[in-house]
């Protein structure tokens, strides 16, 4: 569902009715921070970073600028049995200050250097 936060809201092959209790109120937190994000990426291009997403890689990344300041989006996901650290190398924001912030899940443990 991470892909959908950056585009459309869809959920292939799972019925919401058969989530879990905790399954679906991540459901519910991703399409509240999907409605905060304004509709600032449509039609842009996606910023994979090299080499992301490879089929059946262990990570996966998208991200996508706003139309409006430049306002990077990106989602990250960790696959089962991936390593718990991965670097992400962006050209896009290479000599750029950034700040990160983490919008979903609330509940990360996600750190960032």
């Amino acid at each position: 569902m991470a892909d959908s936060l950056l585009g459309r809201i869809h959920l292939p092959g799972r019925r919401l009715p058969e989530l879990t209790t905790d399954a679906r109120g991540l459901v519910h937190e991703a399409v509240a921070t999907y409605k905060a994000i304004p509709d600032r990426t449509a039609g842009r291009p996606a910023l994979l970073a090299p080499g992301l997403p490879a089929w059946g890689a262990p990570w996966t990344a998208l991200a996508m600028r706003a139309l409006d300041d430049g306002t990077t989006y990106l989602t990250v996901w960790r696959r089962p049995g991936a390593d718990e650290t991965v670097t992400l190398p962006l050209p896009s924001l290479r000599d750029t200050p950034v700040r990160v912030e983490a919008l979903q899940p609330a509940s990360t443990k996600a750190l960032t250097e």
